[in-house]
């Protein structure tokens, strides 16, 4: 499934129409972002979009391979290059002549290998480990990291060089809580995808023919030739609200569970049971201990962003406040409703009266 784009929303327009832009030529590219955010399927889009796309496209997580097999899982080696190679192997750079190749986590590379990959960046040629006959490589090349480099640099763990040769173009990928209005399109076209997958909807059915229904109360059983998966609106709302620490991969985990245990009432309709899922909790946080999307959604209902930048100067949208600007505006919320009331407040939320009228400086 990941090796083609999902209709996500608008959450990745952006990073989309670079990758548009950047497709139709061999720039270095480094993508960035949380784990799970879709930094592989960007990959992807940017090979099949590509003059290389008939080619072939090849992935390495740098993090899968031990840090003295590296060299040779790149550049291949000669036969008895070492103990135990018993023949010539070639590596990912002569596999992916001509395509692309993909080094996922290249903050995790070896420093001491980082300068060999420079040198191949630079030069276009590589030995294979035992060998010392240069090989061309006309291959495109395509990073990715979830951690921040620049910390890397500074910490001596990734060479500056290397990180100004790969970044000629660099692709952010916001995380799944940051772009919200992507759960709805998400949920609907994984919910699809596994429920084919799972033999629940024949695997031919196109999906114009799938429906997701979104029911409150009960849900309303159809009967025509159409399929019909039936979701309730409280389940809609807590996938909202949830952190989604894993990003676009751990939603997509989750609906494959939910597509597993689908409740079957007859050949053409099908509901959402969650009662027998494991992994994820959806659970709503009580009180103070509310997640930051569970805080944005109950001040996005309540407050205008004219509120709220009456509280905390000139904010755009509440979607670009951090976790403590949110905490103070949910307080704030709370003190307000009950009569400005600072004890109760302060009872409530564990704090001494003081701290409440330190945070919402009264």
């Amino acid at each position: 499934m990941s090796s083609t784009i999902t209709p996500i929303g608008t959450g990745l327009n952006e990073a989309l129409e670079v990758a548009r832009k950047v497709a139709p030529t061999d720039c270095y590219v480094l993508l960035t972002g949380e784990t799970g955010t879709g930094k592989e399927v960007i990959a992807k889009y940017i090979h099949h979009h590509s003059e290389r796309r008939g080619k072939k496209f090849v992935g390495l997580n740098c993090t899968a391979i031990a840090k003295d097999l590296i060299e040779s899982e790149l550049f291949g080696h000669e036969k008895n290059a070492f103990t135990g190679a018993n023949s010539m192997r070639i590596g990912k750079f002569e596999y992916a002549d001509k395509g692309t190749l993909f080094l996922d986590e290249i903050a995790e590379m070896p420093l001491d290998f980082q300068v060999k990959l420079l040198r191949v960046i630079s030069e276009k040629q590589f030995e294979r480990v035992g060998g010392n006959t240069p090989i061309d490589t006309n291959t495109r090349l395509i990073f990715a990291t979830n951690k921040n480099i620049q910390k890397e640099i500074d910490e001596k763990r990734f060479r500056e060089d290397l990180y100004y040769r790969i970044n000629v173009v660099n692709i952010h990928l916001p995380p799944l809580r940051e772009r919200t209005q992507d759960i709805p399109p998400l949920t609907d076209h994984f919910l699809k995808s596994y429920a084919k997958e799972y033999n629940k909807i024949p695997e031919d059915t196109p999906n114009d023919k799938i429906h997701i229904v979104t029911y409150s109360p009960e849900p309303e059983i159809k009967n025509d030739d159409n399929f019909y998966i039936h979701i309730s609106q409280q389940l809609r709302d807590r996938l909202l609200i949830h952190d989604w620490d894993g990003n676009v991969r751990a939603l997509e985990n989750y609906m494959a569970q939910v597509c597993i245990f689908l409740d079957k009432n007859n050949d053409h309709n099908h509901i959402v049971n969650t009662e027998s899922i494991e992994g994820e909790s959806l659970e709503v946080q009580p009180d103070f201990e509310k997640t930051r999307a569970e805080l944005r959604l109950q001040l996005e209902n309540g407050m205008s962003d004219e509120q709220i930048g009456e509280l905390l100067g000139d904010v755009a949208s509440i979607r670009t406040l951090s976790d403590t600007q949110l905490r103070r505006l949910y307080l704030n919320d709370f003190y307000t409703r009950n009569g400005s009331d600072i004890g109760k407040t302060a009872e409530t939320f564990g704090l001494q009266p003081n701290e409440v009228t330190q945070i919402l400086k009264l």
